[in-house]
């Protein structure tokens, strides 16, 4: 049965009685809490220095001794860590008293009680939460390339790839001297006046393609589903109308 009265409060859908979220919001926090899953041990593996981020490089031995742990990703899992534990104290309060070694055991034990998340109060926080602290480890675990924007020569409509910061440059095509700053000021102001439709993927896909501003799905749905975006318009199946110029600011505050 259908509590109608009560909607989701991270995505207006009705939610089923006794619930504080919506199956599909429930839906996306379970695959959340599997990303964190995978995340910690990827973070203890940086913490140990087992792993790293980026090319390798060359370096001449200096010995057997092992390297000292990174304080930064030490402090970085056990935030994650902590993050599970307090997922599955919603389930069982107990859980919120273990310590940071223990997340499997809490992350074992909020996935198998998905009607327990789901009725938690604490849960739509919860769930912003957890998706935001994703957002974050996704912008420090992953070597980034430098940002762009597409613009297309005002001689022979060559799309160029114009790196930020850059004043000029020679189209690749025609080689005629480009004024690559004022096309990229040009470029934002009009796409800024329009509005995007499309699923967080896709507006993901947008600001990259036409813009050259990279960030990700799950960072494109943070922006959506945490209110940042006062101008958008939920169209349903997974897909949002929003104001481009609007999106584009608040991406420039995210990973």
């Amino acid at each position: 049965m259908r509590d109608t009265e009560t909607p989701c409060p991270n995505c207006g859908n009705p939610t089923t009685a006794g619930w504080a979220i919506c199956q599909s919001c429930l839906r996306r926090y379970i695959e959340d809490i599997g990303s964190l899953a995978h995340v910690i041990p990827a973070l203890r593996a940086l913490a140990d220095r087992t792993a790293r981020i980026g090319g390798r490089s060359h370096a001449p031995s200096r010995g057997v001794a092992p390297l000292p742990i990174s304080s930064h990703w030490q402090e970085q899992w056990e935030r994650a860590s902590r993050l599970m534990l307090d997922i599955a104290s919603t389930v069982d309060i107990r859980y919120s008293l273990l310590r940071p070694e223990s997340w499997r055991k809490a992350w074992r034990k909020a996935i198998s009680n998905r009607n327990s998340l789901a009725a938690s109060g604490r849960t739509p926080d919860l769930m912003l939460d957890l998706h935001a602290t994703l957002i974050d480890f996704d912008g420090m675990m992953r070597e980034r390339d430098p940002r762009v924007t597409v613009v297309s020569c005002t001689e022979c409509g060559q799309r160029i790839a114009a790196p930020f910061g850059m004043r000029a440059g020679d189209c690749p095509s025609c080689g005629v001297r480009l004024d690559l700053e004022a096309l990229v000021t040009e470029h934002e102001r009009d796409a800024r006046s329009r509005t995007v439709d499309g699923s967080p993927a896709e507006l993901a896909s947008w600001l990259s393609n036409v813009i050259g501003r990279r960030v990700s799905r799950k960072q494109v749905e943070w922006l959506l589903r945490s209110g940042r975006l006062h101008g958008c318009e939920r169209l349903g199946s997974g897909r949002w109308r929003v104001v481009a110029g609007e999106l584009l600011d608040a991406s420039s505050h995210v990973g």
